[in-house]
């Protein structure tokens, strides 16, 4: 059983140097080692030029799943992980160590929230929230700064990438699992009205016999700045937007990498082959129209093609 059921992936800072290593069963999926990078604040500047910071040997909660334990508990999106059962956290592997160790012992942990400390109980080590450590913050900055080509759109007629990414509420989602069923994907962020029009106009045109997926990504800058403030806007988005489908969360930006998105919203529309279909890269003129059109399309396409 996976210990951090919802951890984000680790990311190398430097690829030149890496060295294959087998993952622990409950990271099989969660990417690469971390290396150290220093004790220093990483700064980044934000969508509006905003300087957003993160020290280095912190670990931050970014989301808390609702209804889980961590919300049960009473921990909360923004919550600075400071220690457990008396031992420092200052990073995401430490933290799984003592998740791992404890087994189904409640484990009390020390948390800052604003300028207040709290002690708050956790009784599982699969908590279900995601967590941000400075260093990985600071490694995914320079991998940024580092990687400066532009991802390349995947056309339609080509395979859809892998896809394998954590969950705002519900179990991991698995792109290669839909595999004979339809699929619409509309990548999307938060704060954004063109994409909420986007989201309600797809769920609306969503049948039973399409599986619908709104993959919230580039937004990584948001959670590590307003991590309450996109708590919140998760919790609205789930409840009046998007209330049935799954939505995976895709914080290190590795879907759109894969699948070259460069605009927000895209919608992407693959076979029951698992081929693009089709894909439209930014907003709609008119979504509602524009939305049913494309799912008509898809699910009129002959099987045998």
């Amino acid at each position: 059983m996976r210990k951090l059921a919802f951890l984000t992936a680790a990311l190398l800072l430097f690829p030149a140097c890496q060295k294959e290593e087998k993952p622990r069963d409950h990271k099989e999926d969660l990417g690469l080692k971390i290396i150290p990078a220093g004790e220093k604040p990483a700064r980044a500047p934000g969508p509006k030029g905003a300087m957003i910071e993160m020290e280095t040997q912190e670990v931050k909660i970014l989301l808390v799943r609702p209804g889980d334990p961590a919300d049960e508990s009473g921990f909360k999106a923004g919550d600075v992980l400071l220690a457990a059962d008396g031992r420092e956290i200052t990073s995401e592997d430490e933290l799984d160590k003592v998740l791992e160790s404890a087994g189904e012992k409640k484990i009390f942990f020390e948390v800052r929230r604003g300028r207040q400390i709290y002690t708050l109980p956790l009784s599982t080590n699969d908590p279900g929230w995601m967590v941000l450590s400075g260093d990985t913050f600071k490694g995914f900055l320079l991998t940024r700064i580092q990687s400066n080509r532009k991802v390349k759109k995947v056309p339609p007629g080509k395979p859809a990438p892998a896809m394998r990414l954590p969950t705002f509420s519900g179990p991991r989602f698995d792109l290669r699992k839909l595999v004979g069923k339809p699929v619409a994907l509309i990548f999307w962020g938060t704060f954004s009205e063109p994409c909420y029009a986007h989201l309600q106009a797809l769920h609306k045109a969503c049948p039973d016999e399409l599986a619908c997926v709104a993959i919230n990504t580039m937004e990584l800058f948001t959670a590590v700045s307003k991590t309450a403030a996109y708590q919140k806007e998760m919790l609205r988005v789930r409840k009046n937007l998007w209330p049935s489908h799954p939505i995976p969360i895709d914080l290190f930006m590795e879907s759109e990498r894969a699948f070259g998105i460069q605009k927000l919203p895209t919608i992407l529309l693959i076979d029951t082959e698992g081929i693009i279909a089709a894909r439209f890269d930014g907003p709609m003129d008119d979504p509602v129209s524009g939305c049913a059109r494309a799912v008509q399309s898809l699910l009129s396409t002959p099987a045998d093609k």
